[in-house]
C-alpha cells in the first residue's frame, strides 16, 4: 500500500535533485537524494510517497519502505503513524 510520509525538502547538489529528510520514531533524521519532483505538498507540508509495510495502531508506529536507498543504506524505517497521510490526503 502506498502512503505519504512527512518530510523536509532541501535543495540538492544538482538542478534536478533534492535532499529529503524523513524522521523516525526516535526523531533521528534519515537523508535521501531524490528527483526534486518526487515529494508532494499537502496542507503546507512536504510529503514523500513510500510503501506501508506494517502499521501498529496500539503503539502508534508504522514500518515504511523508501523508494530509494537512504544515504545511510537503509530501505525501511519505523515512523510515527502521525507522520503519515493516505494518498487521498486523510490522516492514518
Amino acid at each position: 500500500m502506498m502512503v505519504l510520509v512527512e518530510c523536509d525538502v532541501h535543495p540538492g547538489i544538482g538542478n534536478i535533485d533534492a535532499s529529503v529528510v524523513v524522521r523516525d520514531t526516535a526523531n533521528v533524521r534519515t537523508f535521501l537524494q531524490i528527483d526534486r519532483d518526487f515529494p508532494t505538498n499537502r496542507k503546507g507540508q512536504s510529503y514523500l510517497p513510500v510503501g506501508l509495510i506494517y502499521r501498529d495502531k496500539e503503539k502508534g508506529v508504522a514500518l515504511i519502505e523508501l523508494a530509494v536507498e537512504a544515504d545511510s543504506g537503509t530501505h525501511r524505517l519505523w515512523v510515527p503513524v502521525s507522520s503519515l497521510l493516505e494518498t487521498n490526503g486523510t490522516i492514518k
